[in-house]
């Protein structure tokens, strides 16, 4: 617990001191062209979007291209399967393993990226061939149902290794196992999968430092 407190502290303080970066652009700048990137996909993608009170009128269920806004925290969320187990996860501690495709939305001229470049990617193995393509695995901590605290401990972690070590799973990742049903589960169409536009402040480490959103396609499955 006091390890996940020190990274989020920290992972503040780097962003108040990388700000001078961006091409000199304020926080209020950059998150205005979040802002703009995250409309621009949505009509690109011709993306319905609902309400949470739709959403949860629909038994917490979305149709096929279509996204729930939660708008105090910002995020889109497509449940394309809501996994096999009988209830969401109780509070206690669980360990997952997930693969995903993590897409920037916005230029981000810091890091040579541009829009639509695929930041980090496990999933869809074929695209790599010979490449070693472990999942992300993570401890999840929940209490009381309503906080969720996660840290990769996987030894392949491509998310650790390729942000500073930092291992804090994003918030936006752990947001949808309030409505998912993760089993442990060997059948690649029963395992829980969810569409997400994560705003920066629910995204990665550099997602935070830089303010950039990103769509994520993850599955979630017990280990």
């Amino acid at each position: 617990m006091k390890n996940f407190y020190i990274q989020i502290l920290l992972g503040l303080l780097v962003l108040v001191g990388l700000q001078a970066c961006n091409d000199g652009k304020t926080y209020g700048e950059l998150v205005e062209e979040e802002e703009d990137a995250i409309a621009r996909y949505i009509s690109q993608h011709n993306i319905k979007v609902i309400s949470k009170d739709q959403f949860f009128a629909n038994d917490s269920t979305t149709a096929e291209n279509e996204y729930a806004f939660f708008k105090d925290k910002g995020i889109y969320m497509n449940i394309v399967y809501p996994g096999d187990a009988e209830e969401i996860l109780p509070d206690g501690s669980h360990v997952l393993l997930s693969r995903f495709v993590e897409v920037l939305m916005k230029d981000v001229p810091d890091l040579g990226r541009v829009t639509g470049d695929t930041l980090l990617k496990n999933m869809y193995a074929n695209d790599y061939p010979g490449m070693q393509m472990k999942p992300e695995e993570y401890s999840v901590v929940i209490e009381n149902k309503t906080n969720y605290m996660g840290t990769f401990t996987g030894r392949y972690s491509l998310m650790a290794r390729t942000y500073e070590g930092n291992t804090a799973v994003p918030t936006g990742w752990l947001f949808p196992l309030q409505f998912i049903k993760p089993a442990r589960t060997t059948q690649s169409s029963k395992v829980a999968r969810v569409k997400l536009i994560l705003p920066h402040s629910e995204g990665s480490f550099y997602a935070s430092r830089f303010v950039y959103p990103c769509f994520y396609e993850i599955t979630y499955n017990l280990r």
